[in-house]
């Protein structure tokens, strides 16, 4: 179990916070995969045959709020979830 904002030192990533004192409990990198949304951390990966951040807004709505992202979030999903932006 470890805290978003530790999260976001150990990885170096840039937080984008919402909700700085949630705890991680479960990773995820497959969205068809979630059992407790609320402690779950998203890992949006590219792959050559999808792009994983295209998934974000509907895990939003199954209450995922922790995602490890790429590519910065529009302006309307940063008011929604955590963001741990990494290159």
């Amino acid at each position: 179990m470890y805290s978003i904002q530790h999260i976001a030192q150990i990885i170096h990533a840039e937080a984008l916070l919402q909700h700085s004192e949630e705890t991680i409990e479960h990773l995820l990198i497959d969205s068809r995969k979630i059992i407790v949304p609320q402690s779950s951390l998203f890992f949006a990966l590219p792959s050559a045959r999808r792009n994983a951040h295209t998934y974000i807004p509907e895990l939003i709505e199954r209450g995922v709020r922790h995602f490890v992202v790429s590519e910065k979030p529009s302006n309307t999903l940063l008011s929604t979830a955590n963001f741990l932006v990494v290159p």
